[in-house]
C-alpha cells in the first residue's frame, strides 16, 4: 500500500494504491490524514482476517454478507456450513433444476420405459397432477416435508389410502433424486403411517348363492366374471385381460399368462369341482374374444347385483372370498398361493381361519343347480 500526493483537477489530493482480488485499487482522499486512516483500517483488517478479506472485491463481500445474514436468521453459522461440507454432510453440487410439471412428465416417461402396467401409470399420473395443481411451474427442489405434510393434512384420506398415495409422490421424488434435481426425497422423512389391520370383507355362503342367482337372472353376461373371481380367485384386472381361449372348460383350468398376471408370472389355476361345474355352464365364445365386458358394463353390472342381492361390493370381494374358502378347504397356504399368484405369508396373515368348517362346506355346495333362479 502506497500513499502519493497528486494534483487532480487543479487541487492537491492524496491517492492510495493497493491490490484487492488480484486487481489494482486506487482511492482518492482530500487529506493525507484520511488516506493514512484508510491504510490503518486495511492493516487492521489484514491482521484480523488475513489477505483474503482485503482481496475480496465489492461484489464478493456483498454476496458473503448476504449468505451470512441468511444463515444467521436461521441460527446457522458459516463455520457449521463449512464443517458440514468438509465432512461430506453437505452436497454443494449444483442442482439440475426441474419444475414440478417437468418432473411429473419425466416420471411418467420413466415408468413407461420400465414397462409398468397402464392401470398403474394412469393412476400415478392422475394423482400427481392433482398434487402439482396450482404450482406446476414451481421448482421441485422447493417442495419439502412441510409442503407434503400440508398436502395430506388438507385431504380426508384413509390411512391405507394415504400410505398408497405417499408412495406415488415418493416415486416422483425418487426419480428426481437419482437424476440430481433434488438433494433428498422428502417423503422418506414423513412419519410412519400405521394402519389397523382389519379382516377382509368376504361373502357368506348365503350371500354368494344369492349373488349367483341374481347374476343368472339379471346380468347373465357378467356370470363368467363372477365365477372366475368367486371360485378361482382371479384378480379383476386379470379377468379383464382373459379371452375364452385361456379357459380349459373340460379340465376346469384357467391359464393366466404373464402379460395378464399382476406379478408378471404365468400360472395355471385348477378349479375346485364346484368351480369346474360353474365353468361348464358358461356360454363360451370364440377363443380370441374377451371374457369380460367393458369397464363401464362391469361397473353397471356390479351396481345391479348389489341392488338385487342387497350386498355391498367391497374392493376385490370376489377374490377375497375365493382365497378364504380355498384356504379353508385345502388347508395348504402354499398350494392356494400358487393358484392365486401371491405369497403363502399373505394368505396365512389375512385369510387363515376366516371361515368356519361349516361355512366352508356350505360354500362349496353352491352348485349351478342349487343357484338356479
Amino acid at each position: 500500500m502506497k500513499i502519493r500526493k497528486l494534483n487532480r483537477r487543479e487541487r492537491t489530493e492524496w491517492v492510495l494504491d493497493y491490490y484487492s482480488g488480484g486487481k489494482r485499487v486506487r482511492k482518492w482522499f482530500r487529506t493525507k490524514d484520511l488516506a493514512q486512516a484508510e491504510v490503518d483500517n486495511l492493516k487492521v483488517q489484514r491482521r484480523q482476517c488475513g489477505d483474503d478479506w482485503i482481496e475480496l472485491g465489492p461484489d464478493e463481500r456483498n454476496e458473503l454478507m448476504a449468505v451470512y445474514s441468511e444463515a444467521k436468521r436461521d441460527r446457522v453459522s458459516l463455520r457449521q456450513v463449512w464443517e458440514a461440507f468438509k465432512t461430506g454432510k453437505l452436497d454443494a453440487t449444483p442442482l439440475k433444476r426441474r419444475t414440478l410439471a417437468e418432473a411429473l412428465d419425466e416420471t411418467i416417461a420413466a415408468k413407461r420405459t420400465e414397462n409398468r402396467r397402464d392401470r398403474y401409470i394412469e393412476s400415478l399420473d392422475n394423482y400427481l397432477r392433482r398434487f402439482i395443481a396450482g404450482r406446476s411451474e414451481m421448482f421441485i427442489d422447493r417442495i419439502g416435508l412441510v409442503e407434503i405434510e400440508s398436502w395430506f393434512d388438507g385431504r380426508n384420506e384413509a390411512q391405507s389410502t394415504r400410505k398408497s398415495n405417499l408412495g406415488r409422490i415418493s416415486a416422483m421424488f425418487d426419480l428426481c433424486w437419482r437424476r440430481g434435481y433434488v438433494k433428498e426425497n422428502p417423503c422418506l422423512r414423513v412419519g410412519n403411517i400405521r394402519i389397523d389391520e382389519k379382516p377382509p370383507v368376504i361373502l357368506t355362503p348365503k350371500q354368494a348363492e344369492v349373488l349367483l342367482k341374481a347374476c343368472i337372472s339379471r346380468t347373465p353376461e357378467f356370470l363368467p366374471y363372477v365365477v372366475l373371481g368367486m371360485f378361482a380367485g382371479v384378480r379383476p384386472e386379470e379377468i379383464e385381460k382373459l379371452s375364452w381361449g385361456d379357459l380349459d372348460i373340460k379340465q376346469g383350468r384357467v391359464r393366466i399368462d404373464s402379460a395378464a398376471a399382476k406379478v408378471r408370472e404365468r400360472r395355471l389355476v385348477q378349479l375346485h369341482p364346484t368351480g369346474k361345474a360353474w365353468l361348464k355352464t358358461l356360454n363360451v365364445g370364440p377363443a380370441s374374444e374377451p371374457i369380460a365386458p367393458s369397464k363401464s358394463t362391469i361397473k353397471r353390472n356390479r351396481a345391479r347385483l348389489c341392488d338385487e342381492a342387497q350386498i355391498e361390493w367391497h374392493q376385490d370381494i370376489l377374490r377375497k372370498t375365493a382365497a378364504s374358502y380355498l384356504l379353508a378347504f385345502h388347508r395348504n397356504a402354499h398350494d392356494v398361493a400358487q393358484m392365486l399368484g401371491n405369497s403363502a405369508r399373505i394368505l396365512e396373515k389375512h385369510y387363515k381361519d376366516l371361515v368356519t368348517p361349516e361355512d366352508c362346506k356350505r360354500f362349496w355346495y353352491i352348485t349351478p343347480s342349487k343357484a338356479s333362479p
